[in-house]
């Protein structure tokens, strides 16, 4: 759960039973994940106010950072610069996305060896909203989503079609004589 607090925003805990919220052990967090041992925690630091400024390297990049949930020791992520962000933990790996490459595409660290690798190399549009679980991440490109399998460079379109339910919302012929109100002729 994210709220806001007068000074940043902060992260709170709570419990699948319900109950009252409780205050993370990150002081101020936006957005994070846990890894898959539940012993760290990586997350952005600061929220941005303008989410679709391309190729920003003001004051409000941050890099992400990983916190030992026992020791409370923290990492900053290899960063340079870029707007990182949407941090997603397989196993050793955190897949994120960040515009080092001047277009938002993903990229990812690789937590023993500390390397940075890029993923994808979209250039029309920026990747947005990256998630991810049980070995596939999802995100959006271009107005598409796409899913990407942990470990692959190889992303697939995903076809979507939503069909409406009541007759007037499906795909249909319809006479408009009675309602042209006007007409011009082109030059």
């Amino acid at each position: 759960v994210r709220a806001p607090t007068p000074l940043s925003d902060q992260l709170w805990t709570v419990s699948l039973k319900g109950g009252t919220p409780t205050q993370f052990a990150v002081p101020r967090a936006v957005d994070g994940k846990f890894s898959p041992d539940n012993k760290r925690f990586v997350f952005e630091e600061i929220s941005v106010w303008e989410d679709e400024f391309r190729n920003y390297r003001g004051g409000q990049n941050s890099p992400l950072r990983i916190i030992d949930l026992q020791t409370f020791a923290v990492e900053k992520m290899p960063w340079e610069n870029s707007r990182d962000m949407n941090p997603v933990w397989f196993e050793n790996q955190i897949y994120f996305l960040s515009d080092r490459d001047f277009g938002m595409n993903i990229w990812v660290y690789d937590t023993p060896t500390k390397q940075v690798k890029q993923v994808t190399f979209f250039k029309d549009f920026d990747c947005k909203s990256l998630e991810g679980n049980n070995g596939l991440l999802i995100f959006e490109n271009g107005g598409y989503l796409y899913k990407l399998k942990v470990g692959s460079d190889k992303p697939e379109k995903l076809s979507i079609t939503v069909n409406g339910e009541f007759p007037w919302t499906r795909p249909h012929w319809t006479k408009v004589d009675k309602n042209i109100d006007a007409i011009s002729l082109s030059p």
